[in-house]
């Protein structure tokens, strides 16, 4: 009956894996078992996720190793680690499971914990002949909207987005 018990009473959690959300890095996800001293070699662990419920790591195989992979950290932790974060990881449900036991939940972006800064390639800095400057930069499905400062000299001005 103890084994039972024990069972009953533990489960799983999962929790992002860092403070900030940057799209281009790496991406953590943490599975966590909690009421047991550590994960049980005979249960499997798997992570799902994405729009599709997509199989990504399978007792520590990934579906697909240049994109992700399992990272095991015992007695009672497993992560999935992307390689790279793009939008098709943000926004939608993950699934960690071990044995039987599963956390579901959605990856929520929010203004604590995503950043998607500019860059090289997405940014160009024009001066035009009068000695006046022109910012272009072009970033898509940005979240939450920015609020940008510019600084030339000593004169700080605020730019709006639309």
């Amino acid at each position: 009956m103890a084994a039972f018990y024990i069972a009953s009473t533990a489960k799983v959690f999962w929790q992002l894996g860092q403070e900030v959300i940057e799209l281009g890095k790496p991406l953590i996800l943490q599975c966590t078992i909690l009421g047991l001293d550590y994960i049980p070699k005979d249960k499997s662990r798997q992570w799902t996720g994405e729009i599709n419920n997509r199989l990504f790591t399978f007792n520590g195989v990934s579906t697909c190793p240049s994109n992700y992979t399992e990272i095991l950290e015992p007695p009672k932790t497993f992560k999935i680690y992307f390689n790279s974060t793009s939008i098709y990881n943000l926004n939608c449900p993950y699934s960690c499971r071990v044995g039987t036991m599963f956390d579901e939940k959605f990856l929520t972006v929010n203004e604590s914990n995503f950043v998607y800064m500019p860059t090289a390639r997405t940014t160009k800095l024009i001066e035009s002949y009068n000695g006046s400057y022109m910012l272009n930069f072009n970033i898509e499905k940005v979240y939450p909207k920015p609020t940008c400062h510019i600084t030339v000299g000593e004169v700080m001005s605020l730019l709006y987005f639309y």
